[in-house]
């Protein structure tokens, strides 16, 4: 039997790895992709924000992480990234700095600072080196020379682990490829052949969680909810960004034409387009992506209504308002 339910989608994820119940699980997830990363185990994880129904169902973002803090102090960030956006990588940084700020009460020495770990699991390709594992630290440009070790960001890439396994016939034997394996395909295998090729405890206790997905008809309807509304958040992200794009060559043509006889010169003209196609893209795709998600919003309030969710949910989740939600 076809389970159908897609370990990547945000509400399954966090039930599967932030969730006190399953600390061997989760120590299992996170210690495989940090050996894969030449960094050390850890003994022993604390979840230090533990997944709550009713507290997650009150998120509209969807991008959620998990905080554990391990056995020697270190914290580490695990999240889930299924729709790329330009401002990814700032983001990543902008996380870890934060964690890391916050472990310093006022008036500690900065010798305090823990490392701090971040993890992102990205069902894209974040890099265009084909490489499926990235570890990011602070090191001189020049020499190599590591700063300061406290930094660690790690890209999982599971689209480039995909293809590096498809390409060379790779045999999944260690913890890692389980794992990976496991977030790619469980979605879509049968329960028994999926039980048969990972035979490990973790992971028939990963399936027994998904499968409660499947015997609830509120669970399903959660999970449904939002793997819904990630499918139209990719949707209208992409809108946004082909419309924008092809708004903004239109644009940046014309510009560059433009200063290109002004200023008479070959030079003038090169940089005239170039000038004129950044301007084009960033204005066409700010009013794309906003029509795109006005939109997407209501095209999911309309699905949803369709559902039966009551009113007041679907205004909570699109910020459309009831009297427009009500004359869809």
């Amino acid at each position: 039997m076809i389970m159908d339910i897609d370990p990547r989608v945000d509400i399954v994820f966090k039930k599967l790895f932030g969730s006190p119940r399953h600390s061997n699980l989760t120590l299992s997830f996170v210690n495989s992709i940090l050996d894969a990363a030449g960094l050390s185990t850890a003994v022993s994880l604390v979840i230090q924000n533990p997944f709550r129904l009713a507290e997650f169902l009150k998120e509209k973002d969807i991008e959620l992480d998990i905080l554990y803090k391990d056995g020697n102090g270190r914290e580490i960030q695990l999240e889930m990234q299924m729709v790329s956006h330009t401002g990814l990588a700032q983001r990543m940084i902008h996380n870890w700095a934060q964690l890391y700020v916050h472990q310093l009460p006022k008036g500690q020495d900065y010798k305090t600072h823990r490392p701090v770990i971040s993890i992102w699991i990205l069902n894209r390709a974040f890099c265009s080196d084909h490489q499926w594992l990235h570890v990011f630290g602070c090191n001189c440009q020049l020499s190599g020379y590591i700063l300061h070790p406290d930094m660690a960001i790690l890209t999982v890439e599971l689209s480039s682990w995909l293809a590096l396994i498809n390409e060379n016939r790779t045999s999944i034997f260690d913890n890692k490829d389980k794992w990976l394996f496991f977030l790619t395909h469980a979605g879509s295998q049968d329960t028994q052949r999926l039980l048969s090729d990972l035979p490990d405890p973790e992971f028939k206790e990963a399936i027994r969680i998904m499968a409660a997905f499947t015997r609830s008809d509120r669970m399903r309807h959660y999970y449904d909810m939002r793997n819904n509304y990630q499918h139209i958040i990719a949707s209208y992200k992409r809108t946004g960004y082909e419309e924008g794009l092809e708004e903004g060559k239109a644009a940046g043509i014309e510009l560059g034409k433009a200063a290109g006889i002004e200023l008479g010169k070959a030079e003038g003209k090169a940089e005239g387009k170039a000038e004129g196609k950044a301007e084009g893209k960033a204005e066409g795709k700010a009013e794309g992506k906003a029509e795109g998600k006005a939109e997407a919003m209501l095209e999911f309030a309309v699905a949803m209504k369709g559902t039966g969710m009551p009113i007041g949910q679907i205004q909570a989740l699109t910020g459309i308002s009831s009297e427009i939600v009500e004359s869809l």
